[in-house]
């Protein structure tokens, strides 16, 4: 967060980073990226980019290939994404639809072009939430209650938070 890393280092189940916000304006690097960790390993405190987060598993990676072994395990899921344009793309299923290879292959599948998928959570911690001034959406929609109540309860703490904000540049 802002450069400074926060939480465990050196968590070799890590391979995959969403960086953003490179220091200073290069043209070289994106302003928003997916880094696959196991072919470019990096020093969190020697990044180019001001914020980043790091999760596992990387799903699908640059060269369209799947990065899970098939299992029955069924979740929530919230992934975050590229696409070859460069966009950047949210997935948040609303019940315990995908395995973890499941949802690559949706990935890899669709027409959303992607460049490479990283998995950020599952269960009840894959919750997403979305709230402009026309328009407010919750993750998973089976939840009656108030976002409020639902971060309020201690069992849906979550320890870091993923935002995402218009520019300002």
């Amino acid at each position: 967060a802002d450069g400074k890393p926060i939480g465990p280092t050196g968590n070799r189940q890590m391979r995959g980073m969403f960086v953003a916000e490179p220091k200073g304006m290069s043209p070289d690097l994106p302003r928003a990226t997916i880094l696959d960790l196991l072919t470019t390993p990096v020093d969190p405190k020697k990044l180019p980019w001001t914020q980043g987060v790091q999760s596992f598993p990387l799903l699908l990676d640059y060269k369209g290939k799947i990065r899970v072994r098939d299992s029955e395990k069924r979740s929530h899921r919230t992934v975050i994404a590229t696409d070859r344009n460069g966009n950047i793309l949210v997935f948040n299923t609303s019940n315990r639809f995908f395995t973890l290879f499941r949802m690559a292959e949706f990935l890899k599948g669709s027409t959303f072009d992607i460049d490479s998928a990283l998995n950020l959570d599952g269960g009840t911690e894959a919750q997403l939430f979305i709230k402009s001034k026309d328009f407010e959406f919750y993750s998973p929609p089976s939840w009656e209650n108030s976002i409020g109540n639902i971060i309020d309860q201690r069992k849906f703490w979550l320890p870091t938070v993923v935002g995402v904000f218009p520019r300002q540049d």
